[in-house]
């Protein structure tokens, strides 16, 4: 018996990834306006044939459950809380869904379908596998590979800032909360699950105004709540041998100094700012995958002759060393050169170009997310 559900659940899983490839290449490109229609249509379809082939649990309430469904709800509605009061900070924007009542029931019918099945589905084949069993991991990669690239286009990402967004707004955030949603749902059932990611998924195309959060913010709350819901909605209810330590060792400690550092650093949000150097431009001062940590200037006289620079041309970032400073009309402009480039850039910058002075590089840390980013491009 259990052979033979084995099977279905490989067959099942392996639909899903061969349709999430389908989708990537075929639906994206020819039938983008349905999309999100197909997507959810094809989910409702697996969830009932994940029903009729491996049967449905009913699912008991428990205190152990609703304990978990309410301290989940309270840290859903902090988190909400948070995130709109930071708005008085930094302002908010205008919904760019519409709010009339027909597009918003044609907005969120298909997220809805979606996120339903999608659970329903993970609650199915959870609930046909032993605990320790290597189908669940199998499971929650394909559930995981389906909304990257259902959701993903990576046909339209041609730099490497698409890269960055795609990876810490979408690829991160999705795989840490389908692992969440996965270890939920063994423990908490599917109330929660279906809670949880209708109130996450759906909210955008219900509420009017928008804190003015920017995508390296956005990325980061993505990415840590979950991993705050799993741990403090779960961490009691665990068996002792999955049992998250509820105090913080030493590792932990600098594991997640070190993230926010590093997180710190690329958001702008310090004097010290971070950015991966996707050129040989400046080989063998700084290769191709080096990082550069710079520091934000403010006026001309933080810049010397022989700096190196980072700075805006277009859309580019250009870590370039400044070779000469020239006055004309009472404006400052910028020489700059690559130290491997035999001539200087064709086009000179002004302060406002300029976002820093570099102050050391760290070797190779950026080269993973160069390396992806020219993958896309080929």
């Amino acid at each position: 018996m259990y052979n033979s559900i084995k099977k279905r659940l490989i067959v099942l899983n392996s639909i899903l990834i061969v349709y999430a490839v389908f989708h990537q290449i075929f639906i994206f490109d020819k039938a983008l306006k349905y999309c999100d229609l197909i997507s959810a249509s094809f989910m409702l379809i697996m969830g009932a044939l994940s029903i009729f082939l491996l049967g449905f649990k009913k699912d008991t309430n428990t205190s152990t459950k609703v304990n978990i469904f309410y301290k989940a709800f309270a840290l859903i509605m902090l988190y909400f809380i948070i995130t709109y009061l930071s708005g008085l900070l930094v302002g908010f924007n205008r919904n760019a869904y519409s709010s009339k009542p027909i597009m918003i029931f044609k907005n969120i019918f298909a997220p809805i379908v979606f996120y339903i099945c999608i659970e329903i589905y993970r609650y199915v084949n959870i609930n046909s596998i032993n605990k320790n069993n290597k189908l669940y991991i199998f499971i929650t990669a394909a559930l995981s590979i389906l909304e990257i690239l259902v959701i993903v286009r990576f046909s339209k990402i041609h730099n490497s800032l698409g890269v960055f967004k795609a990876i810490t707004l979408n690829i991160i955030p999705i795989i840490i909360t389908n692992f969440v949603m996965s270890v939920m749902c063994r423990y908490s059932g599917l109330r929660t699950t279906i809670f949880y990611r209708l109130i996450m998924n759906i909210y955008i195309y219900l509420v009017p105004i928008m804190p003015n959060i920017s995508d390296f913010i956005n990325s980061v709350l993505y990415i840590c709540f979950p991993l705050i819901l799993y741990k403090y909605t779960l961490n009691d209810v665990i068996d002792k041998k999955e049992r998250i330590k509820t105090g913080l060792d030493i590792s932990s400690v600098v594991v997640w100094t070190g993230t926010a550092g590093i997180l710190l650093l690329i958001s702008g949000l310090l004097p010290l700012c971070i950015v991966g150097v996707a050129s040989e431009s400046m080989s063998p001062k700084i290769d191709k995958g080096d990082a550069v940590v710079y520091k934000k200037i403010k006026n001309d006289s933080d810049i010397k002759v022989g700096d190196i620079l980072v700075f805006k041309q277009g859309d580019k970032t250009i870590i370039h060393r400044l070779v000469e400073k020239k006055i004309e009309d009472n404006t400052i402009y910028y020489v700059t050169k690559g130290d491997a480039n035999n001539t200087s850039d064709g086009k000179e910058i002004t302060i406002g170009d300029i976002k820093g002075v570099v102050s050391f590089n760290i070797k190779f840390i950026a080269y993973p997310s160069i390396f992806l980013n020219d993958l896309i491009k080929k």
